[in-house]
């Protein structure tokens, strides 16, 4: 049985599993490209992060912060417009 232990280890090994058992058994390409997507912008974040930081020092946490604003508002946006029962049926009705 694997263990996950952080976002970051656990999609690592939710990853390496999926592609050892591909030798046997057919892919979940989606679950491979989600996996694959957020380990790349994971350690891309952390490399901006590290560049920013060295030249605008703790302002560089304002982009990410900015982004996350932005991502709430447009999420409360959708939920003003949608009405609360549509947004919510189409979350849960998402495939996993």
């Amino acid at each position: 049985m694997p263990v996950r232990t952080t976002h970051f280890t656990g999609t690592i090994t939710d990853l390496g599993l999926l592609l050892g058992r591909s030798h046997r058994h057919r892919m979940d390409k989606w679950k491979a490209t989600v996996l694959t997507t957020t380990v790349v912008l994971f350690v891309g974040g952390a490399a901006a992060g590290v560049l920013l930081g060295n030249r605008i020092g703790d302002h560089a946490l304002i982009p990410p912060a900015v982004t996350c604003l932005a991502l709430a508002a447009a999420i409360v946006l959708q939920y003003r417009h949608r009405g609360a029962r549509e947004v919510l049926v189409a979350a849960v009705a998402e495939p996993a």
